[in-house]
């Protein structure tokens, strides 16, 4: 049984089943690899500063509208929420 589904379809054939991949084990492990680790902060830095500044060109999705409207209104306050923002 997966999300409360059975293992076979009606006709007896195998369902198909999506496993379950945790995100948090998916960071923790970017974040102990030590050039994956310096990327992230410096795509942190690199947000953080877009996002303040007057937008000229679109380099990447820290300069969509969604991502500089979070910063201002503050949805966005540390680095732990940009790290879940890279893996999505």
């Amino acid at each position: 049984m997966h999300c409360g589904e059975g293992r076979f379809k009606a006709n007896g054939a195998p369902a198909r089943v999506m496993p379950y991949w945790p995100a948090s084990a998916c960071i923790g492990m970017l974040c102990n690899d030590p050039r994956i680790s310096a990327w992230m902060l410096d795509t942190i830095d690199t947000a953080r500063a877009a996002a303040s500044a007057e937008r000229t060109t679109f380099r990447d999705w820290y300069d969509c509208d969604g991502f500089r409207a979070m910063w201002e209104d503050g949805t966005i306050t540390d680095d732990t929420l940009f790290l879940w923002m890279c893996a999505a």
